[in-house]
């Protein structure tokens, strides 16, 4: 067993003692106990050492338990402002209070955030003539929750017929319908995706990112699929400057420029977390 194991199981054993349950606060108020329990023997007029563990105790299991709800908290305020310079808009932020976390009751952290996309762009034509179509009614919805795996889903919604179709991945990765046939919107998916105003989101086109950002007048325009793996499934943030590189070089290879990068699925395995992407790669004509 290497050094680096035992620094991340210390670590691991910690984090669970402290943040998840009572023990860890539980043997500090001991600690505490029995240390001021002796000094009080030589010094009469220190504090009775019960009073002081059990403020120490109390303290402790009041705030140390939410220091993971604001780590997220953190986590996704670094994020948002990411998802709203792209097309992706922010559909939902929540926050939540927690009756056994006192911390939580003044300043409630983010507890779960909603982005929805539309997916703007598909590939059509032949390998010497690809062209780039917009899909119609077509989104991603991607949720993430504090202490819960990040959920996404494929929608297809008809604001004509006031319905919605949710297509989720499966356990393998497999997408499948949530319903056998699209069902009736509630009021939230009504104003998510039917009263939202999109032409923001269309108007930002990787189509429009070509002519402007690179070629000016007229371009070649290509999009190109791929999937990466990636070893840290948890934090989606970490990894963009990879994901980023990875689709750069993509271009790179075809002697093209990369205009921008969006990433089309996201599925999870035990270990590894599988991102499909789509890369717009751009050369003047």
């Amino acid at each position: 067993m290497n050094l680096e194991y035992w620094i991340n199981t210390t670590f691991s054993l910690l984090n669970w003692l402290f943040f998840h349950t009572i023990y860890g606060m539980l043997g500090v108020a001991i600690l505490v106990y029995l240390l001021f329990r002796d000094l009080r023997k030589t010094f009469p007029r220190f504090p009775e050492p019960a009073l002081v563990a059990g403020l120490v105790f109390l303290v402790g299991v009041g705030t140390l338990p939410s220091v993971p709800r604001y780590q997220f908290h953190n986590e996704m305020l670094k994020w948002i402002p990411q998802s709203e310079d792209s097309a992706t808009w922010v559909a939902s932020t929540s926050r939540w209070r927690s009756m056994t976390e006192p911390l939580t009751w003044v300043n409630p952290p983010i507890g779960a955030v909603t982005v929805i996309w539309p997916q703007t762009l598909r590939q059509t034509g032949g390998p010497q003539t690809p062209k780039l179509t917009l899909f119609e009614n077509r989104f991603y919805e991607w949720t993430t929750r504090y202490g819960e795996k990040p959920a996404e889903s494929l929608v297809d919604a008809d604001c004509v017929q006031s319905t919605i179709r949710y297509t989720r991945p499966d356990e393998s990765g497999i997408l499948r319908p949530v319903t056998p046939s699209p069902v009736k919107m509630i009021a939230r998916e009504k104003d998510w995706y039917c009263e939202h105003d999109w032409s923001r989101e269309h108007a930002w086109s990787w189509e429009k990112e070509a002519l402007l950002r690179t070629c000016g007048k007229a371009c070649q325009v290509l999009a190109i699929e791929y999937t990466r793996r990636d070893e840290e499934p948890s934090d989606p943030v970490s990894t963009r400057a990879a994901d980023q590189a990875f689709g750069a070089k993509k271009c790179a290879d075809k002697e093209m420029t990369p205009v921008q990068i969006m990433r089309k699925w996201w599925s999870r395995g035990s270990k590894y977390s599988t991102r499909h992407w789509m890369v717009l790669c751009a050369r003047p004509h």
